[in-house]
């Protein structure tokens, strides 16, 4: 929710107090005391979200900030391994960027990592299409992680994306930790 004047969604600071691990960060995890609930009050509730503000103050005037993404999920971050060492987080907006926006021919996509420095990524495309996008694919994924300066991961590429059971919410980006 937001004021008619912003593209953005209000974080509605005026409802309680608003913070974050690092708000001085481009991207944060949002920390949220909510005085107004009659019921119930939620106090530094630290949510599972990944959000990013917009830069500059909302047109209408107000002084409180401006959401600009939710990014995805704390629990969907992948990992790869940084050429001058350690590792570096991948939030789930720039592994979606990587997988959709390679080819206009991909209908869908999964992205999925079990461990790190692993990418499996599941394309839905025609028949016909499957080769091209999984090339393109494949050519934004490694100029992507030369860009952030990461090694170049182990990539499966795989036709199709799995069917989930019904009900089931459908996440396209998740870290999955390995069983044992």
């Amino acid at each position: 929710r937001g004021c008619r004047d912003s593209k953005g969604a209000g974080s509605e600071e005026r409802a309680g107090a608003g913070g974050s691990a690092d708000s001085t960060a481009a991207r944060f995890v949002p920390i949220v005391t909510d005085l107004w609930r009659t019921t119930q009050p939620i106090i530094r509730y630290r949510m599972n979200d990944i959000v990013s503000l917009e830069p500059n103050e909302c047109p209408c005037g107000s002084g409180f900030r401006v959401l600009s993404a939710v990014e995805g999920r704390c629990d969907d971050v992948f990992y790869f391994a940084a050429l001058s060492g350690g590792i570096r987080p991948f939030f789930p907006d720039t592994i979606r960027r990587m997988a959709l926006l390679a080819s206009d021919a991909i209908q869908d996509y999964e992205a999925v990592q079990t461990q790190i420095g692993a990418l499996r990524l599941h394309l839905a495309t025609s028949p016909e299409a499957f080769d091209a996008a999984a090339g393109a694919v494949r050519r934004t994924v490694l100029e992507t992680m030369a860009r952030y300066g990461c090694a170049v991961p182990l990539l499966t590429i795989e036709r199709g994306v799995p069917a989930r059971p019904p009900g089931e919410k459908r996440r396209r980006v998740r870290r999955e930790r390995a069983a044992g």
